[in-house]
């Protein structure tokens, strides 16, 4: 028999030592740069707000470089692997204006490859075709539409090869010029600067963060210019909305963004300045990696983790040719390093301690020390299958082990690096119980370590069919989530956990057996091919007992035939068709051309189809868990169908029965309207969005979604450059649109944290309810001297509690008057 060894890796740039696994580990990239020109004759800026409209420049244009005004372009992205079709793959449209008129000379092709585009004659005609040896990979560039004084359209087109795609008429609206300057604090006017214009709504909820790591959404810019010799900019083809315009200057400045601006079509806003200041020392932290002999390690890693109060990340970054780094730090808080050799060949530094403005720190890689673990059962036979888990002594963050030598002609044996800090070694098997070891010190960790494991009692059954043992059925247990918890998985409610707590697949006899080691309400599931699924449960299980003489029978199970109606409806919107029946494994199948759809092999019993957006990605799998709100029930998983053993059920999705619920609605701040609010629509208690968009300059904005029921109104946005406020209320749609409206009325909080040594990022979070009984929630981070200000808060009652790190949180509660300011200190 072929023993197996399964580590717990995780391959990072090429096999690094260990990663620091966090949820938050996504960086973003900091550095930018631009060359600087001699600086060039100042002009008196016009600073926001308070914009000249319909002006035309002021400055002499005559001798100078011509201002950019569209996208910079680059070479094409698209793959270049061999053609799959002799038949030409591309498409057809025709650019028109709101009146229907066709557009020539507006420019169409892929965003970022300018050889390849086409422009629309006469007519407004385009006709664009994918370059031979080229196909269309799912991570394409969109296609765009432009031309001078147009506003600027992007779209997400799937192409298959061999055809060409009909859009029709693609209508582009006019758009408009905002021109201007950036310069620094001290008045230099900075050239080669990009420029980029995102809606108003684009906002960070951290200002200081938005400052040092920009726009998180700048990806989805609606245009970008770039500085001429003298600083200026021009951006044409805008669209029409409320913008802010952001830049950071060059990599030794803060980013910076402008108050909101209205873009008219047509419309020239002249003397737009935006102004970037230099980074403080408290902005970054820079040190250099080296390697054991003293030398500088070139394009290094450098791992980090961060507590700021209530906030805790991690990520990494490279170092330079030099070995030297440099990253901002956005969260005012304790960080923690380690240098690693992309490599593999060097051992991990061990972790230094930082704080915000260290200038000078040194990462020392190691030689890499290794550790023999040894894994064997109770009768010290080894342990065929079992992974080996690296964990921080402190934090209970996880290391990847990485294996340094090959298991498989050695049972049981794993050879695994020591991690930069002090940590624990953890040994899971199925079937077996959990084992731990440590803590031991990163700079002498042990050179063996011997585990003995012991076998959980577990469940035992079998699955059958046709009333024989069925061999080769994929049998799993699923935790059966808590009365007052709710859950979506891909959008569907479910009334347990997508992820397996054990598996088996049966024996030659139908047997399984499964090691589920922790107590719960569990439900188990058995599936074969050609048969639907079964399920016994949900029952509660002791671990300490174990369960036997389970049985799952395997049928043919029921055939659901959905039909939607009417067919040219369901076939010319894209209509998909959802199927779930509450146990966490949906599905989703469009029509087809006679629009019916049908589903074999299903599970006798409750189901409900639905009309869904569309189609499931199989290799991903989306959850929200969390609790039902105080006063709120558990809601039932909805069933609008039977189906029945060896039978098939017809069910009609009349698309004319679902016409779209409408609500309408206007919200104030204090009699004015909130710039760069958004509003959304949530299906229930965990958030699932059912629509969204951001609130209008005049307050209004407009929802909808498909069915009738109770949902979420949820309201967020900054209030006098304050924190971000949460404001929702529970809402209830009918067949006839709605209407809603708010006056939001203010008071204000400010107070003081008393200081602790290296505790700054204290977080404070609000929660309560207005005086209607909104629900209200508030988050802002204590500023370095202590003080805090919310500047705006809904009026009504609630509570303010500090999170500070390694301590429980400290509570006040609080009531907020109109136009009054309730002052909160912390002793």
């Amino acid at each position: 028999m072929r023993w197996i060894v399964v580590l717990v890796v995780v391959a990072v740039l090429g096999g690094a030592a260990f990663w620091l696994l966090d949820s938050d580990g996504l960086s973003r990239s900091d550095d930018t740069s631009a060359t600087a020109l001699p600086e060039q004759e100042a002009a008196t800026p016009v600073v926001l707000p308070g914009l000249e409209e319909d002006a035309e420049p002021t400055e002499p244009t005559t001798s100078e470089p011509p201002v950019s005004s569209s996208t910079p372009e680059s070479s094409s992205v698209e793959d270049r692997s061999p053609r799959v079709s002799t038949s030409p793959t591309g498409i057809d449209a025709r650019c028109v204006d709101q009146n229907g008129i066709g557009l020539p000379g507006l420019r169409f092709g892929r965003r970022g490859d300018a050889s390849g585009r086409v422009e629309s004659d006469a007519a407004g005609r385009i006709e664009w075709r994918q370059p031979e040896g080229r196909r269309t990979l799912p991570d394409s560039p969109p296609f765009v539409l432009e031309g001078r004084g147009y506003a600027r359209r992007q779209f997400s087109v799937e192409l298959s090869p061999g055809e060409i795609v009909d859009l029709g008429d693609l209508v582009i609206e006019r758009g408009g010029t905002l021109t201007g300057w950036v310069e620094t604090s001290a008045g230099r006017r900075l050239p080669g600067v990009e420029v980029l214009v995102l809606s108003a709504d684009s906002g960070e909820e951290d200002e200081r963060e938005a400052r040092l790591s920009g726009p998180s959404d700048r990806e989805n810019a609606r245009q970008l210019g770039e500085t001429d010799l003298r600083g200026r900019f021009q951006i044409d083809g805008v669209p029409p909305g409320w913008v802010r315009l952001w830049t950071q200057g060059d990599e030794d400045h803060r980013w910076t963004f402008s108050e909101p601006v209205e873009v008219r079509a047509d419309s020239h806003r002249n003397g737009i300045t935006l102004i970037v200041e230099p980074l403080a020392d408290e902005d970054r932290i820079e040190g250099i990696v080296y390697r054991p002999d003293g030398s500088p390690h070139p394009e290094a890693q450098v791992s980090y983790r961060y507590r700021a109060g209530g906030r805790s990340g991690s990520g990494s970054f490279g170092t330079d040719a030099a070995g030297r780094f440099r990253r901002l730090t956005p969260w005012r808080g304790r960080y923690r390093l380690h240098g690693t050799d992309p490599a593999g060949e060097l051992g991990d530094s061990t972790v230094v301690e930082s704080v915000p403005g260290d200038q000078g720190i040194e990462l020392w890689l190691r030689e890499i020390l290794r550790v023999e673990v040894l894994v064997q059962d109770s009768q010290r036979e080894p342990v065929e299958e079992f992974q080996v888990h690296v964990i921080a002594a402190e934090g209970d963050h996880s290391f990847s082990a990485r294996n340094l030598r090959a298991g498989e002609d050695t049972p049981g044996q794993a050879i695994v690096a020591a991690p930069p800090e002090a940590f624990r070694v953890r040994i899971t098997a199925e079937g077996f119980d959990i084992a731990e070891q440590g803590p031991f010190p990163a700079e002498a960790p042990p050179s063996r370590l011997v585990f003995s494991l012991t076998r959980v009692p577990g469940l035992r059954g079998i699955v059958t069919s046709h009333g024989k043992p069925h061999p080769g059925a994929r049998v799993e247990a699923f935790e059966v989530i808590a009365d007052d918890q709710a859950m979506t998985v891909n959008g569907f409610p479910a009334r347990s956990e997508p992820w397996s707590k054990a598996q088996d697949t049966t024996d030659d006899q139908g047997a399984f057996e499964l090691g589920v080691r922790a107590s719960g309400r569990l439900t188990v599931r058995a599936r074969a091919d050609g048969f639907a699924p079964v399920e016994v449960g949900p029952f509660e299980f002791d671990a300490a007992v174990g369960a036997e003489g389970l049985e799952l029978e395997l049928t043919e199970g029921g055939t659901l035939r959905v039909r939607v109606e009417p067919v040219e409806l369901a076939t010319s919107e894209g209509v998909v068709v959802g199927l779930s029946r509450g146990d966490g494994f949906p599905v989703t199948r469009p029509p087809g051309p006679d629009g019916e759809v049908v589903f074999e092999h299903l599970t006798p019993g409750p189901w409900h189809v639905s009309r869904r957006k569309q189609m499931l990605n199989p290799r991903s799998t989306s959850t929200t868990q969390g609790s039902v709100p105080d006063g709120e029930e558990s809601e039932s998983l909805p069933a609008n169908c039977q189906v029945r053993e060896g039978s098939v059920t017809t069910f009609v999705l009349d698309l004319r029965a679902m016409t779209a619920i409408r609500l309408a609605g206007a919200l104030l701040v204090d009699g004015r309207p909130p710039i760069g609010w958004r509003v959304e629509l949530l299906e229930d208690a965990l958030g699932t969005k059912s629509d969204q968009c951001a609130i209008r300059p005049d307050g209004r904005f407009e929802l909808e979604t498909a069915e009738v029921g109770t949902y979420r109104l949820s309201f967020s946005g900054r209030t006098q450059g304050g924190p971000v406020i949460q404001l929702s209320e529970r809402i209830e749609l009918g067949d006839t649109p709605t209407t809603w409206s708010l006056d939001m009325a203010t008071g204000g909080i400010e107070g003081s944290v008393a200081s602790t040594e290296g505790a700054g990022g204290d977080r404070l979070h609000y929660y309560g309810q207005d005086s209607d009984g909104r629900r209200v929630e508030v988050l802002v981070l204590v500023g370095d001297d202590g003080r805090f200000s919310l500047p705006q808060v809904p009026v009504g009652e609630g509570h303010l509690l500090l999170q500070r790190a390694d301590q429980p949180g400290r509570r006040r509660t609080v009531t907020i008057g109109p136009g009054t300011i309730t002052r909160v200190d912390f002793d």
